[in-house]
């Protein structure tokens, strides 16, 4: 049971507008709907509100066309956001991955599965957990189809 005031409904539809305000490239907005104890978990680490902004650039370097397509929204009995998404974007940036993978632009294309859990607290996102494959992401760069 989580102390905020917003129903499951208004915590998806934050969900909905945060992944919206990225795919517009509105960070304004997206850092709006972040708490400033915001924490993220990646498959391979974990983030404050600085840490994870610094992720996304990364991210956003290699990938500039990143969009979040969405799949499938909802809540989970726990009150928190379960997203199913595919996330697609071109390699035409340099993409600095964890462990110093650098992988200098391919201009493939990548289709990614990707799954967000979200925890909201007064309307604003305070933890996220990131499931996806970076070894699929990395195939998906690197060789030829």
């Amino acid at each position: 049971m989580t102390n905020d005031t917003t129903t499951r409904g208004d915590d998806v539809a934050i969900a909905r507008r945060l992944l919206t305000a990225v795919n517009e490239r509105d960070f304004d907005e997206a850092a709006a709907l972040l708490a400033p104890e915001y924490r993220a978990e990646w498959p391979d680490a974990e983030f404050d509100l600085a840490g994870s902004f610094a992720r996304e650039i990364q991210m956003m370097t290699g990938l500039p066309d990143t969009l979040f397509g969405i799949d499938a929204m909802s809540s989970t009995d726990d009150g928190r956001v379960l997203v199913e998404a595919t996330v697609t974007g071109t390699h035409t940036g340099v993409l600095e991955l964890p462990h110093g993978v650098v992988l200098q632009p391919t201009g493939r294309a990548v289709s990614l599965q990707f799954v967000l859990l979200m925890r909201f607290v007064e309307g604003r996102l305070v933890h996220e957990r990131l499931f996806f494959d970076h070894h699929e992401l990395i195939h998906q760069i690197t060789c030829a189809i």
